[in-house]
């Protein structure tokens, strides 16, 4: 059984052609942004993680912040 098993292994991509192969459709790449900043959106980091940002390293003020964070969900409203 284990020779069966490496002997198909040596015509596997590497690693690197694999994840390559499988981000280079743009639908891809797409739906995968939007799941994760749904993601993100819904367990909290909207509201701890990206205001701090925002305000430390890129020096937004707060009704920028505000309008990042309603830009968030007006594109899920367009999602859903």
């Amino acid at each position: 059984m284990a020779q069966a098993a490496s002997a198909g292994c040596g015509d596997a991509l590497p690693y690197v052609k694999q994840l390559k192969a499988v981000l280079k459709p743009i639908g891809f790449r797409f739906v995968s942004s939007i799941g994760f900043i749904n993601a993100v959106g819904r367990n909290g980091g909207l509201f701890a993680i990206f205001p701090i940002v925002g305000a430390t390293r890129l020096n937004l003020e707060a009704s920028q912040i505000g309008f990042c964070m309603d830009v968030r969900n007006v594109a899920g409203l367009l999602v859903t």
